[in-house]
């Protein structure tokens, strides 16, 4: 069939105004200085100038606000750079140009990854700065390459390659909707020059480790998931009503659900060189359009950013391979020939772990593995370890992504074209006894899709004579997997992708891999126990190999075998390695089952696990001793520790409680089974005392949004539902104890920007909690339970000291809490403070309204701070939480006066230093607190005020130290106002300025008779 010569591009949409391509590919196959990894011989999209069309100026306008926003230039840290308002509409503006301009804005954004890429330190590694800015550019990049899955075809991004070279298949379908079409290819040397950039990024972050399990949402021990859930408010967000989830639109248009592939009968054959995706498929991270925020609790360590460096890369990796496909195998293909040619020189083979990443069918696959199996001859062994590494992801990518291919695979003999089979020969004949942890993996899921599961290792468990005396792959893993050897972990390894593999058969038809697995599923368990069992080996073990382990037990053998391995694993005097494997377990079970529809239900599991998951919870959190089922102290044991591949920053407890933490996010019955009051209390007790602990950030945040998502999903509950009840006793008895220990974290961070932005947003969610809409009348009972009085109230004064913060954006949120709680009294039956006459209480409400109000935009905190002290010194009654909030900022600015005048003096003296940045944010913190004084100290000079009636409605334990008994606010307020007095004569005119406003136009007018009495003495 004759292929139509498609329209040609409007020139808005070209790459150049006239010429078909501006870049020039430049080959880096053996280069390794990041100098010669991209052609530096090609035209910049950015310096186009004049001569560019209309969209590339604009592009070009658009990426340059971006770049001068990066952390390596602006100094800010990417969670602070994600939450401004004014960088997520540049992202979904060029989101918006991406359906017209896409190759424009692609080359961009690779050139400005480029340059951030080269700006290596003096140390010769990348910073942490320099980490983030790639991270921030490659989501930008991931997110307007993923808009042509699902923009509507328009005329001017028709085009393909000339008709001749055809490059890339089409990925529409048989079945088609007009809003969800196949990505648009890119211009091939647009593609080219892409592909160059990302493999440089590859370079410079990829991964020394090989772990066993290959890494994957199954076999993750970060339990990151709370960034999701845990997500940080902004000043734009906070508002009411507050049934919101805190997230800025991300998208002009209404969001669409990510569309999946669609089958398509394509022309194109692996012997035209053109390949198509003909399965129906869906792929919900390499697709997504809205920007995903990096939680703060990551950004500072280079770990987990290095991490979502190479999950971004193989998303763009992805994107790229499903329009353009040649590019990408032409790169793969030219890489396979060079080591094929055995050249003196160690070439650099990042290339190959393109194929890790592609989208590949079963066509895709097949070239490949033809390719290989043709040159894999005349490779040494060091290029077969190179291969072998990428080939087993790829593999396993094309089984996960297309389940229904795989089952036509190894359902149809031949349907691969004996491929996978010339491979494996190949591999076992030249490798036999050598590198078997790297060959073993590799040949066990290629085994798995192929004839050859039938007649080796079903004749291996049988003890059936092979017809193929050659291959020994089956005999060497069935007898390593149970003995005591070097290759036992590598062997457990093959038997478990060998079980997992089996999980993806769409029915329980009697196909030889469905009955290998069956059968190795009690070679894994003797593996497990027959030796010295896992869980008292004096090394360390591999936590996501034995939980992968555990799964295969549960879902191949009898219920109660695996309940029993369950069981031992959380007993009490079980290392907490240990204890995590069965965590591990559980959540990979969650996870998979509404995919695996043949797996057996959890109840049991549940009603055995929920338990033991909390005491680990409470003792593991708080460092107390378990007791056994007869009541017998049971310590811990240190052995088996967690074996980790690469450097990790927690301890084995922390990640431990990490993983129960997001076990019972993913499925709360693991948790809320069996709910008694003591067992709420002393969850609640725990929870409240990690906050305060030495635990890890992301501990922190992981439990704050696991208490957030166990109450919100209660929102989702019918009204009628029989468990309400319990839930709402939790609800009344959780909530207003976590936020006082929430607030009383804020006030005390103060000083720590990082923790005082993390414990505001946990203190909005909460908020939200209270206020948010529900029909369910039990529900709005908790919400306006008498017991929130008391949080409120520590609440109103954490917020009201916030709004002195240094960072803009966290003062803009306590106002924005100060609001909350003001619109919070207005809901029907709510409990109101009984220390507040209703004339107070109104004025306080309209106070906070203006504080909070989101329709009022100012820039600058300058600016900001200067309207919160103009509603502040509007107050006109005294009040307790106002004295207490004055004297928090009177200690504090103490603090800071005595290094500004020792600064101060520096600077007079015959050498003066220059000021550094960490004192300039100082100096302006205490000019903030100085003004703001001024402006609140009128309400604290009332004669005779009570200054106990905070413990009448704050309970004397809940209160922090320095507010069980304050002190009179009245001398301090004249000491203060004296210091300003004799600010006025000091030779720093900077400071004199400062004394000048604050007893000027800052000044409260309560405090004018005062003034004016210091002035005559």
């Amino acid at each position: 069939m004759s292929r139509q010569i498609p329209p040609p591009r409007r020139p808005s949409a070209s790459v150049g105004p006239s010429q078909p391509s501006v870049r020039v590919h430049k080959s880096n196959d053996s280069h390794y200085i990041l100098g010669g990894m991209v052609s530096t011989q090609q035209h910049s999209l950015l310096s186009l100038g004049g001569a560019g069309t209309p969209q590339q100026k604009v592009v070009q306008v658009l990426v340059n606000r971006l770049k001068n926003k990066l952390p390596i230039h602006s100094g800010v840290p990417l969670d602070r750079l994600e939450a401004d308002t004014a960088v997520q509409q540049v992202i979904e503006t060029l989101v918006d140009l991406s359906h017209d301009s896409l190759d424009i804005i692609a080359l961009a954004l690779s050139e400005l990854l480029e340059r951030v890429t080269k700006q290596i330190g003096t140390s010769g590694f990348l910073t942490i700065d320099i980490l983030q800015s790639q991270l921030f550019v490659l989501k930008v990049l991931s997110m307007t390459m993923a808009s042509r899955w699902t923009q509507q075809r328009s005329s001017s991004r028709l085009s393909h390659n000339n008709p001749g070279t055809p490059d890339s298949p089409s990925l529409s379908g048989s079945i088609r909707s007009p809003e969800h079409q196949e990505p648009v290819p890119f211009d091939e040397s647009c593609a080219r020059y892409i592909l160059s950039v990302i493999v440089m990024l590859l370079r410079v972050n990829v991964s020394p480790d090989h772990p066993l399990v290959l890494p994957g949402r199954f076999s993750d021990l970060t339990f990151r998931d709370f960034e999701s859930t845990s997500a940080e408010p902004t000043a734009d967000t906070a508002t009411l009503p507050a049934d919101n989830n805190h997230h800025p639109q991300q998208h002009s248009r209404p969001r669409q659900k990510d569309p999946p592939l669609q089958p398509q009968s394509s022309s194109n054959s692996v012997r035209s060189g053109n390949l198509s995706l003909n399965s129906a498929i869906q792929f919900p991270a390499a697709t997504k359009t809205t920007y995903e925020k990096t939680h703060m609790a990551l950004v500072k360590s280079s770990i987990p950013v290095r991490d979502l460096i190479r999950q971004y890369l193989g998303r763009i990796i992805f994107q790229i391979s499903a329009s353009n496909w040649n590019v990408v195998y032409s790169r793969i293909r030219a890489k396979i020939q060079l080591l094929a040619s055995n050249t003196p020189e160690r070439p650099d083979i990042v290339d190959l772990q393109l194929m890790a990443h592609c989208a590949l069918d079963r066509q895709r696959l097949i070239q490949i593995l033809s390719e290989l199996s043709s040159l894999l001859v005349s490779m040494g062994r060091e290029n077969h370890v190179a291969i072998a590494i990428p080939l087993r992801s790829a593999v396993w990518n094309w089984i996960t992504t297309f389940p229904d291919q795989f089952n036509d695979v190894i359902r149809i003999r031949g349907s691969a074209g004996g491929a996978p089979e010339r491979v494996i020969d190949i591999l076992q004949a030249q490798n036999q006894g050598y590198d078997e942890r790297i060959f073993w993996p590799t040949l066990a899921v290629l085994y798995s899709t192929t004839d050859r599961m039938r007649t080796d290792f079903q004749q291996s468990l049988s003890g059936t004579i092979k017809a193929r005396k050659d291959s020994r792959f089956a005999d060497d893993v069935l007898k390593h997997a149970v003995a005591n050897s070097k290759l036992s972990m590598v062997a457990l390894c093959c038997l478990l992708d060998i079980c997992r593999a089996a999980t993806y058969l769409r029915d329980l038809s009697e196909v030889p891999l469905r009955v290998v697995a069956l059968d190795v599923a009690h070679e894994i368990k003797s593996a497990l126990t027959s030796r010295k069992p896992f869980w008292e080996s004096p090394e360390e073990i591999d936590v996501a190999l034995y939980a992968e382990a555990m799964v295969a037990v549960y879902r191949f053998l009898s219920e109660e075998e695996a309940l029993a391995l369950f069981a031992i694993c959380v007993e009490p005097e079980r290392s907490e390695a240990v204890k995590l494997c069965a965590v591990r377990a559980c959540l990979t079970l969650v996870q998979e089952a509404s995919r695996i529809k043949w797996q057996r239900s959890l109840a049991k599991l549940e009603d055995m696990m929920c338990g033991r998951l909390r005491m680990i919870y409470s003792t593991s959190g708080l460092r107390r001793t378990e007791v056994d089922q007869y009541g017998n102290m049971k310590r811990a044991s240190t052995r088996p520790k967690a074996q980790w591949t690469s450097d990790q920053p927690l301890t084995d407890r922390e990640v431990l409680l990490l993983g129960i933490l997001s076990l019972w996010r993913t499925s709360p019955l693991f948790h809320m089974k069996d709910l008694t009051l003591p067992v709420i209390v002393d969850w609640v007790d725990t929870s409240n005392k990690i906050w305060e602990t030495g635990l890890d950030i992301s501990v922190k945040v992981s439990t704050a949004s696991c208490f957030y998502e166990a109450l919100n999903n209660f929102y989702k509950r019918p009204v009628d539902d029989p468990g309400n009840g319990i839930m709402i006793t939790f609800m009344k008895m959780c909530l207003p104890p976590t936020l006082f220990s929430i607030v009383t974290n804020l006030l005390h961070a103060r000083q720590d920007l990082e923790a005082e932005r993390l414990w505001m947003s946990i203190a909005h969610q909460l908020l939200e909690l209270y206020t948010k809409k529900t029909m369910n009348p039990a529900i709005r009972e908790a919400q306006v339970h008498k017991d929130r009085v008391s949080a409120f109230a520590l609440a109103e004064i954490a917020f009201f000291v916030a709004l002195t913060s240094a960072d803009s954006n966290v003062s803009a949120l306590a106002g924005k809490g100060l609001r909350f709680l003001a619109r919070a009294e207005y809901q029907p039956g709510a409990p109101v403070n009984p220390t507040l006459s209703d004339d107070a209480r109104s004025a306080r409400n309209l106070t906070y309204e203006q504080l909070g109000d989101p329709t009022v935009i100012v820039i600058g905190r300058v600016g900001h701070q200067k309207r919160v002290r103009k509603s502040v010194r509007g107050i006109s009654y005294s009040s307790a939480v106002y004295v207490a909030v004055w004297l928090q900022c009177y200690w504090r600015w103490r603090a800071l006066t005595e290094s500004v005048f020792e600064a101060s003096e520096l600077q007079d003296s015959d050498d003066p230093q220059p000021f550094s940045p960490t004192w300039e944010e100082h100096r302006f913190q205490w000019q903030n607190l100085t003004l703001f004084l001024a402006a609140l100290g009128g309400t604290c000079v009332q004669e005779n005020q009570d200054l106990t009636s905070l413990v009448d409605i704050i309970p004397t334990h809940s209160l922090p130290d320095e507010m069980r008994a304050m002190q009179n606010p009245v001398p301090l307020v004249s000491t203060f106002m004296a210091d300003l007095t004799n600010m006025l004569i000091l030779p720093d005119t900077r400071i004199q300025d400062i004394a000048r406003d604050a007893l000027g136009s800052e000044l409260s007018p309560k405090l004018y008779q005062k003034l004016l009495k210091l002035l005559d003495e």
